[in-house]
């Protein structure tokens, strides 16, 4: 599933073609100069006068050779495009490349149930579908702080069902928010519609876990940080609206249900990192 564009590594700071026409020049050719006719002797009979040579026609000339079209330059190479569904893999929404001492930060939005959803069966009780994965690319060893929080005026886009349409709106702002992580990018295994955000999912073979934090008394934002080798990692930002004691009433429709807005900011520094197997 792809439906975000690569986030820009930002300095301070979550995916085309050119077209052209050839017209050809009309070329008009100059009418040939007649032959000169012979010149009479004086007194003398009149000499037939010669008759004219047939005027030659012209050659064509060599039509000027048209340029070749330029070849259309190759579209940039979406690295956001980390398990084609051809081949498997977990359809990212984002995809970050860090150094040390670097950040990078984007918005979206998740599903409220989409860390927890009540009515799935332990331990993948998590939304595939509605929660966003992001493949964060580590190119030095680095503390990592993941900052995650409820975000206002994010626009979400969906497909009317019934009309194919493109619908925007707007998202909620009321999302108890969740972020998982663990060692290296999912490229073989085959989606279904929930994982586990806790540990080891059935699908996701390449995986290892590395840990959580979610909003277990309805916070509005969250900050995971962990030391981690450079490699690569996938991270996953969901909700817990409906987690119990402390989640959302189901009574209480704009907060239980729907599609709510979260902000995303990744912080690199320095730390002392176990290197991981």
């Amino acid at each position: 599933m792809q439906r975000k564009t690569v986030v820009s590594l930002l300095s301070s700071a979550s995916t085309l073609l050119l077209a052209g026409s050839l017209q050809a020049g009309e070329v008009k050719w100059a009418d040939p100069l007649p032959n000169t006719a012979g010149v009479k002797a004086a007194d003398a009979t009149p000499a037939t006068p010669a008759t004219p040579a047939v005027d030659a026609i012209p050659a064509t000339a060599t039509s000027p050779a048209v340029p070749a079209v330029p070849a259309k330059p190759a579209a940039d190479a979406k690295p956001a495009v980390v398990g084609v569904p051809a081949t498997g893999g977990i359809g990212y929404e984002w995809t970050v490349t860090l150094g040390n001492n670097d950040s990078a930060d984007f918005t979206g939005s998740v599903g409220a149930k989409s860390s927890y959803e009540p009515t799935f069966k332990a331990p993948e009780f998590a939304w595939t579908h509605t929660t966003d994965f992001v493949a964060l690319n580590l190119t030095a060893d680095a503390k990592v702080s993941i900052m995650v929080t409820r975000q206002q005026g994010v626009t979400d886009a969906s497909v009317d069902k019934t009309t194919n349409a493109l619908v925007l709106k707007e998202a909620g702002n009321l999302l108890n928010p969740v972020v998982a992580v663990w060692k290296n990018w999912e490229e073989s295994g085959v989606e279904t519609g929930s994982f586990n955000p806790l540990g080891k999912t059935s699908w996701m073979n390449e995986l290892a876990y590395v840990g959580i934090a979610y909003a277990d008394k309805g916070q509005s934002m969250i900050i995971y940080t962990v030391d981690l080798p450079k490699g690569k990692y996938t991270l996953n930002i969901g909700g817990a609206n409906a987690y119990e004691p402390n989640g959302c009433a189901a009574t209480n429709a704009a907060c239980y249900t729907g599609t709510h807005g979260y902000r995303v900011e990744i912080t690199t520094g320095t730390g002392a990192v176990d290197h991981m197997h």
